[in-house]
Order: C-alpha cells, then structure tokens, then sequence
C-alpha cells in the first residue's frame, strides 16, 4: 500500500537485475493511487522486460510523478498511449533507451516538470507536440544526444519559467564545426535560462521580458535577436578570448554576462565582432574585463559606444586594472580610457611583471599617457 516506489539496479554488478523483484511486487502492490514511481535499469535487464506495461499501469493508477532511467542493451522502446494524457501527472523524467513518438492527442494538464535526457524522438513533430501541450509546464531540461532524429528544436512553452538545454558534440572528427541544428526559444515567461551546447549550431530567442538569471555556453553564433533579451543588464564581466573548445574551431570571443540585481550570469562563445555592437546597452553602469588574449580592443570599443551610463570599469569601479602587463592591446585601452573618460575621478594600476627594468618602463608608460580629467592615478607593483 505504500504510495512511493523505487526501483534501481544494485551497484555490485555480480547481482542479477531488480527486474524480478520489480515484476513480482508491482503484481502485489494495491495502492490506490500511485505518488511516484521510479525504475532505473541497465545491461543487466532481459532485453524483453515488458515496462511499458508497468508504466501504463501506474498511469491507470493516477501516478504524479514517473522517473524511466533505461541504461540497458535494448533498442530504445516506445511509451504508452494513454501517458500522453495522464492528467495527474505532475513531474516527469525520461532518460537514454526511449522513443517519445507523441501521438496528436496529446494533453498533459498537470505536468509542472520536465526531464528529459538523451532520448530518441520519433521526429522534430513529437518534441514539439509535447512541449506544446502542457499548458502549465514551469521546468524543462533537455539533455540532448547526437543523432536524435531532431534538427530544430523548438521551445515554445508560454507558462516556462526554468529552462536547461544542453547537447553534446560529435565524437566524429568530420563532424567537428558542423553548424547544423538550431535552437528556437519563444518562453515570456521564463526566469532561468542555461544553455550548455558545444556542436556549432544555432540559437534564436524571442519573447523573454522576465529574464532574472542566464548562463549560456556555446560555440554558436548568436545573431542580435538572440541578444536582444540581454540589453537591460546593469553588470557586464568580459571575458575576451581565443576559443577554448576545439582548436579547429573559428577563432571566437567569450563573454560573460553579470546581471547585478537578479544574479544572472551568461558564458558565450562567438566569433562574431559584432555582437559588441548589436545590441544597446542603456542600463550598463559596471564592466568587468578579463583581456585574456589579443585582437579584443575592436569588440570592446564597440561595447563601450552602446554603453552611455557606464561608470565603473575593472580590468581582470572607479578604472582599476589589474595583472597590467603593459603589452600593445593593453597600452592601447588604457590610452583610450585615459584620454575619454572626461568624468574618470581615480585610475589604479597593478603591473604584473618580474622583471624590474621593464616594470619600470611600464610605470613610465602609464604616468605619460595623456589624460582629459583630473583623475588621481596610481600604479602599483605586484
């Protein structure tokens, strides 16, 4: 009679599967209704173990929360009709040997929460039948596998206010740079966004006034749609940088994104100069910078132009800079910031450097670099 049931396959491999002891007690269980039910199996399952029934068997049984792990040697199976439509359903997760081939009659009233993690979808129609058929849905992950029947994947789910998308790259070298695939989100009500995607593709975005906290990695390009959503951030940390995914990759730049008030922090990859310039930025009053590498100076400057409050600049507010190297990209911002920074009250350097003569030479670099405001300005030595 117990509401709560949990089935996973032991960690010693020398047992033999819970299978058996899942079939034999769910024949004996009498519950009305079912609160949850999880089953993990692997390798170690018959290959002709029937869950599909017993996953229309907790349906029929009003379950609220289903969690099907199925790591096991079996072609991925497909999920009962009448799942589709269970409306106690609050939370479901699915992961790896499962086909989602949603039927059209599809109505998932109650579902809250979705997992989903390296499946098989029958085709790009299915993955857009379920997401748009829960009318209340409030948390998505994706966990996207190579080579699962779906090009485009598309969110477009009114009530989201969590979502977590990721996908993995090709272990195939021919592969490697393959900008197939899109992304397409389209959530007003979303809160959360992380997207984790290393395969090249594409991402759009639209429809997201209510964004509090993204992190977003990728070695997608995304275009000034995407980052429109983002123009109200008053925090900006930039990191500027050579790719760090895959050396064959394009040369790109990564960014991070600080939203001060609301906690959001955004990780992007593009190799794209003009993404420093798609988007305005009318509420930006703090920058952060991390000149990791060179070539950074053209993005930035085309940052700082959409930027027209901006205050506070700290180098890896006041302008403090620090680890200052004095090579020629970072001579050439602090040249700019000195010499247009009408309204600058105080400038700090740290040199980071070993060498005494040439930290000497840096010191002297900087004092007789010209300044248009009376900024106090103070170089130190690490």
């Amino acid at each position: 009679m117990v509401p709560r049931l949990e089935y996973k396959e032991s960690k010693d491999s020398d047992h033999e599967s819970v299978w058996w002891f899942l079939e034999k007690s769910l024949q004996q269980h009498k519950a009305p209704i079912l609160e949850s039910l999880s089953i993990k199996l692997d390798q170690r399952c018959p290959i002709d173990a029937d869950v599909k029934k017993w996953i229309a068997n907790a349906v029929d049984r009003r379950v609220c929360m289903l969690n099907l792990i199925l790591m096991w040697s079996a072609a991925p199976i497909d999920l009962p009709a009448s799942l589709y439509t269970c409306e106690t359903l609050v939370e479901l997760n699915l992961c790896r040997e499962i086909l989602l081939d949603v039927p059209s009659s599809v109505c998932l009233t109650s579902l809250k929460k979705l997992y989903l993690s390296g499946l098989m979808y029958k085709d790009e129609v299915s993955a857009v039948r379920l997401l748009s058929s829960c009318p209340v849905l409030e948390q998505l992950s994706v966990s996207r596998s190579r080579n699962d029947n779906v090009t485009n994947f598309i969110v477009e789910v009114p009530s989201l206010k969590n979502l977590l998308y990721s996908k993995e790259r090709s272990d195939n070298v021919s592969d490697i740079g393959d900008t197939g695939g899109s992304l397409v989100i389209d959530c007003p009500a979303l809160k959360d966004l992380f997207i984790l995607d290393s395969t090249g593709g594409s991402c759009s975005s639209r429809n997201m006034p209510c964004l509090d906290r993204v992190l977003i990695s990728t070695v997608w390009y995304p275009d000034e749609k995407f980052l429109i959503p983002f123009s109200s951030i008053t925090c900006l940390k930039l990191c500027m940088t050579h790719a760090m995914v895959d050396v064959s990759a394009p040369r790109t730049f990564v960014f991070y994104f600080v939203i001060t008030l609301a906690h959001l922090l955004m990780l992007m990859y593009t190799s794209q100069v003009d993404c420093c310039s798609a988007v305005y930025f009318p509420r930006l009053t703090v920058l952060n910078i991390w000149p990791l590498d060179t070539d950074w100076m053209e993005p930035l400057l085309l940052l700082l132009k959409n930027s027209p409050i901006l205050k506070n600049i700290l180098i890896t507010n006041e302008f403090k800079w620090l680890a200052y190297r004095g090579r020629t990209e970072e001579k050439e911002f602090a040249t700019y910031i000195l010499g247009n920074s009408k309204c600058l009250k105080y400038a700090e350097f740290l040199i980071s450097c070993n060498n005494l003569e040439k930290k000497t030479k840096i010191r002297e670099d900087l004092n007789s670099m010209s300044r248009v405001s009376t900024s106090k300005l103070k170089v130190l030595r690490d």
